[in-house]
């Protein structure tokens, strides 16, 4: 797993299978994980790669300069 790279899920891990959206969408092919931040501030978000890249383009910029501010949308893990 690359840090701050939207990139596409490999394996169905323990946490893909506990929830029935992201279990689906990884069986269609069309999810995605992205991690951000550093050290303990680190989160990673699943969902499709549009709403990864929309969190990804409004990130917390280094310095705390947030660009938008962004909730996630329902149902989503992070």
């Amino acid at each position: 797993m690359a840090d701050q790279v939207v990139s596409r899920v490999l394996n169905k891990g323990p946490n893909v299978k506990a929830d029935p959206r992201l279990s689906k969408l990884f069986d269609e092919g069309k999810l995605y994980h992205l991690r951000l931040g550093f050290g303990d501030n680190r989160k990673t978000y699943y969902g499709t790669k549009a709403e990864l890249d929309t969190i990804f383009k409004n990130r917390v910029r280094s310095g705390g300069e947030r660009i938008l501010d962004i909730v996630p949308p329902k149902g989503y893990v992070t």
